[in-house]
């Protein structure tokens, strides 16, 4: 096997094989630089290069004679055959002269590189061919518009329009030059804040009139708001929070909006006030719930989509500037009630009633009863109500139990509750409805294992107390079970102590309602 050491027969007139081969020309034999090298032909003779004769060696019918054996050694003073071409380029591929093994490598280097350099551009070549091919065959509209506009000649001058299809600077843009960005919706509201959230949880929230509308404007109960339609149930609580946060009442530290409630329309029964009760707490409603329930008030047309909401069961009432707990009667009534029926006009009969105030004439509580005077006046305060079936009667002796007329249910002032601006006076309730009053609103006056109020001021202790024969003769007491609305207790004016005449459980509270007798 030849390698890099023993390189194939040589052409020496030194050999003793007579070699043949004419590829490898060892050195002289006293050249010592040759056999340091340690390159030898495969006939033993060392050497340092390959040579090209300039004759090529002739054909060798036979085998060659280096393998027959030696023969007579030639004249050594032969010179060796001149380098000019390669004797054959089948046994050796690198190109003579070279004096190094360095320069062949060089050599070699170089043509590897100008031979990966002309692949690189062959590629090249043929690459730029083939994508010229693809984009020649490739549709593309404006280049062929182009391409065909170029054939035709230079184009016709664009012609003059009229000025009738000239667009005008203010006429809005067209649909294909408006954004493609939509804004969001934005959905507008006024929220209507209900001054007391206990009705809203059991009985019930009237509707209210135009003048309560504006008793709670004024009030800072009615809020404006406007949000995004696609807000998130905790977003639409947090813009209905942010909508009071200058409320007077919130900033004080009164009440707060934990768990505020919206309110949702009842129809009671055909021509009666429509109910509001509560329907969801905050961060279950939605904008949707809004949008349901938002209507225009009918009467107070300036308060567009109300929607009303409550704060939670256990806050405290929100004190308004006139006292019209309830909605007015159907003649006046503000809020956006059932539609009329077709049915005869007669008097609506609600089939509820607050405790807290009734009428003391119809004991209905749509109607508004009020006090003209004050309390520690001397001469007797006049009455007004808007009732149906108010008449007119002296305060003094309607205070005052008789046979006749057994009833003392008439309005007196809350002594205890602050007059309320631009009211010089305290609130006025009837005196059967005080009891619940001073339970909701004054619990410190109010003893729960007794059913009592306790620790009245003694003109207003006077004021309440009713004595065992009006009782009996209202029916209250012993086995009867009926009871005045909201009376919850007997108070005897007895040296303007007060002591309870019936148990308390003889006197059911809010179990029905009672008319008092005209008085005469």
């Amino acid at each position: 096997m030849v390698d890099s050491h023993r390189f194939g027969p040589c052409r020496s007139p030194d050999c003793a094989f007579k070699g043949s081969c004419g590829t490898f020309f060892p050195g002289a034999a006293q050249d010592a630089s040759a056999s340091s090298l340690g390159l030898q032909c495969i006939c033993g003779c060392p050497g340092v290069q390959h040579l090209v004769p300039a004759t090529s060696p002739p054909a060798a019918s036979a085998a060659p004679e280096s393998l027959q054996g030696p023969t007579a050694t030639s004249s050594s003073n032969a010179a060796p055959p001149p380098r000019s071409t390669h004797a054959d380029s089948r046994l050796c591929r690198i190109p003579p002269p070279f004096s190094s093994f360095a320069e062949a490598l060089n050599s070699r280097a170089e043509r590897k590189e100008q031979s990966a350099t002309s692949r690189k551009s062959e590629q090249d070549a043929r690459l730029g061919d083939h994508l010229s091919h693809v984009y020649q065959s490739s549709f593309i509209p404006s280049t062929k518009a182009t391409a065909a506009g170029w054939a035709r000649g230079p184009a016709e001058p664009p012609k003059k329009r009229k000025a009738s299809s000239s667009v005008s600077a203010d006429a809005p843009p067209s649909k294909k030059h408006s954004s493609s960005a939509h804004s969001t919706k934005m959905n507008s509201y006024t929220l209507v804040l209900s001054e007391n959230a206990s009705l809203v949880e059991d009985e019930g929230y009237f509707m209210p009139n135009q003048p309560k509308m504006q008793s709670l404007y004024r009030a800072g109960n009615i809020q404006p708001i406007e949000i995004p339609a696609n807000t998130t149930p905790a977003g639409l609580d947090a813009a209905v929070v942010a909508a009071f946060a200058n409320h007077s009442d919130l900033i004080s530290g009164r009440i707060n909006f934990h768990k505020w409630r919206s309110l949702s329309k009842v129809s009671v029964s055909s021509g009666a006030h429509s109910l509001l009760k509560a329907h969801r707490e905050a961060g279950q409603v939605t904008v949707q719930d809004f949008e349901w329930s938002a209507e225009t008030h009918r009467q107070a047309k300036n308060f567009k989509r109300c929607v009303y909401i409550a704060l939670p069961r256990w806050a405290p009432t929100i004190a308004l500037d006139i006292d019209v707990p309830f909605a007015s009667d159907s003649s006046s009534a503000g809020g956006m009630e059932d539609q009329p029926s077709d049915l005869p006009d007669r008097e609506p009969t609600p089939d509820f009633v607050h405790p807290e105030n009734p009428c003391g004439h119809c004991g209905r509580g749509s109607c508004t009863s009020d006090l003209f005077g004050l309390p520690d006046a001397r001469a007797a305060p006049k009455l007004t109500s808007d009732c149906p079936r108010a008449h007119s009667f002296s305060y003094g002796h309607a205070k005052k139990y008789s046979a006749n007329t057994p009833s003392t249910n008439v309005p007196v002032f809350c002594t205890l509750c602050l007059p309320v601006p631009p009211r010089k006076s305290p609130k006025v309730f009837w005196k059967y409805s005080m009891f619940a009053h001073i339970r909701s609103e004054h619990p410190r006056y109010w003893d729960d294992l007794l059913h009592t109020p306790v620790n009245l001021p003694e003109q207003l202790a006077l004021d309440l107390a009713i004595s065992r024969e009006e009782l009996m003769a209202l029916g209250v007491g012993g086995n009867n079970s009926a009871a005045p609305a909201a009376a919850t207790l007997a108070l005897a004016p007895r040296r303007g102590r007060k002591r309870p005449l019936e148990d308390s459980t003889n006197i059911q509270s809010n179990t029905a309602r009672v008319v008092p007798r005209r008085k005469t």
